[in-house]
């Protein structure tokens, strides 16, 4: 009948099959197919609300979700959202304080390599100036 029925694959297996014309030729055509996993969450009540993360947005997926792995994906999507709505509807006045320590906080090392540098030139210079102003 030019059919072939395979079942009982397991989730997550992948299946290759290789179709030969005749004994001892080299495959004509060759198919590799992973089985997807079963969501078990999907259009339950653990992902009402969250239908847009991609844990909770498809029938069959190409890893398990578990009840852990589906937790932490929901803190993750509400520390997103929450932190964007946060940043849209508060103010965004920022003084040149918070500029300068935002940016200290950010390039510290940076910042206090270009103190050291600038003061070890500084001290250096004093010193050579002296010199010649002393004739040494």
């Amino acid at each position: 009948e030019n059919k072939i029925e395979i079942k009982d694959i397991l989730q997550g297996r992948n299946v290759s099959i290789s179709i030969y014309a005749n004994d001892g030729c080299d495959p004509i055509k060759y198919f590799g197919v992973t089985e997807a996993y079963f969501n078990k969450f999907y259009n339950t009540e653990e992902c009402l609300g969250y239908e847009n993360m991609k844990e909770c947005s498809k029938e069959f997926t190409s890893s398990q979700i578990t009840e852990e792995i589906l937790k932490n994906a929901k803190k993750y999507y509400y520390a997103n959202y929450s932190t964007e709505e946060d940043q849209s509807t508060g103010e965004n006045e920022t003084s040149i304080i918070d500029l300068i320590k935002e940016y200290i906080s950010k390039w510290w090392v940076k910042v206090l390599l270009s103190i050291v540098t600038t003061v070890l030139c500084i001290y250096l210079y004093r010193i050579r100036l002296r010199k010649i102003k002393h004739g040494i």
